[in-house]
């Protein structure tokens, strides 16, 4: 979901109980490279816990063992990965089709939001691109498909990230603990609003539990009417901080 103009804001959300607003800075969010094609090139940020973090009377991290997100079992999807009758799979040759549709109706809804950051993505090879992404990555990077009749309808790629090797001297406490960044989440527009991309978003969020993930993180556009009622009510992430971005040149 794309950046904003120069002079936009995009918010971060995050499950937690008390929600700050956090500032950053960013000149070059929209630079459209893989693993980030999606995101943080076409989105605004939300974020959830994996659980809550809380400190012991030492000041080290402890896990809060309670909240929504402390099951391992994503909320609402069964154990053959269905939610709402889509099925959440691996990527397969001859996706590239269905994966192409959901990117440029992706590309297409941001474009009428913010016309003057987003672009049309190049058709030609677009397929053959996506496939191949999706079939491609290593051990910490997470990608699969929404599967509707056996055709893909939309698809989620996220990232692993182990503590930042400098955590201690570093401001944000997030960057201390295993996370999970969500490069890019598409669905396509006739299965919006259908539980397509809440499949999707669990999938990767199981996923980072997995791997001992404490949180899950991803931008979207705040002008959006419908990726920010998403993560925030269906989602029940937070916002806990604004990108700013400008030009330039």
């Amino acid at each position: 979901m794309p950046p904003s103009s120069a002079q936009a804001m995009r918010p971060t959300w995050t499950r937690r109980t008390s929600a700050r607003q956090v500032a950053r800075s960013s000149v070059s969010r929209a630079v459209l490279i893989w693993p980030r094609f999606g995101c943080r090139a076409v989105s605004g940020t939300a974020a959830a816990r994996f659980p809550t973090l809380s400190r012991d009377p030492d000041g080290r991290v402890a896990p809060h063992r309670s909240g929504p997100l402390d099951d391992h079992q994503p909320r609402g999807m069964a154990d053959n990965g269905v939610v709402s009758g889509y099925l959440v799979r691996p990527a397969r040759a001859g996706d590239g089709g269905g994966l192409a549709k959901a990117w440029s109706d992706f590309a297409e809804y941001y474009r009428e939001i913010a016309p003057e950051a987003v672009q049309t993505p190049r058709a030609d090879g677009l397929a053959e691109w996506l496939e191949g992404k999706l079939l491609s990555g290593g051990a910490d990077v997470f990608g699969r498909v929404c599967d509707a009749g056996g055709e893909a309808v939309g698809f989620v790629r996220a990232s692993f990230l182990p503590p930042h090797e400098d955590a201690e001297r570093q401001v944000t406490r997030e960057v201390a603990v295993p996370r999970v960044y969500v490069n890019a989440l598409a669905v396509r527009r006739d299965h919006w609003r259908g539980g397509a991309g809440t499949a999707l978003m669990r999938s990767a969020e199981a996923w980072g539990r997995e791997r001992g993930a404490r949180l899950i993180s991803l931008d979207t556009l705040a002008a959006s009417p419908v990726s920010v009622p998403f993560y925030e009510k269906r989602m029940g992430y937070e916002r806990h901080g604004i990108i700013f971005s400008g030009p330039l040149g």
